[in-house]
């Protein structure tokens, strides 16, 4: 709330020039979370039994960014990402994002 608060009164323009960013984990199998049903007096049915993936079967962690002007760089998170890896893909993904789509501007005066 405090976020749209303080932003009610931009207007388009500035609006234009922000960035938006967010990363998101993929399994290859599902969801995180089992699910799990009873069935009252139903006694073992393979139609009830949904097969499993041994160690989870996986996933892939990916960022990625966009503008007013369009999809912004993606990248593939490798491991577990900490704060110097996360450092490191901001210097790498989002300024080249900024790079192409901020109309030739200054970096300089585009970080506030």
């Amino acid at each position: 709330m405090k976020f749209a608060l303080k932003h009610k009164n931009w207007t388009v323009e500035d609006w234009k020039w922000v960035i938006w960013s967010d990363e998101t984990k993929i399994n290859f199998t599902g969801p995180d979370g089992g699910k799990q049903c009873w069935v009252k007096d139903a006694g073992f049915s393979s139609k009830l039994v949904k097969p499993t993936v041994k160690f989870g079967g996986g996933c892939i962690m990916i960022w990625g960014c966009m503008t007013w002007e369009g999809i912004g760089t993606m990248c593939m998170v490798i491991g577990r990402m900490d704060s110097s890896q996360y450092i490191e893909m901001l210097d790498e993904k989002l300024t080249k994002t900024m790079l192409e789509m901020c109309n030739g501007y200054s970096l300089t005066n585009l970080i506030l």
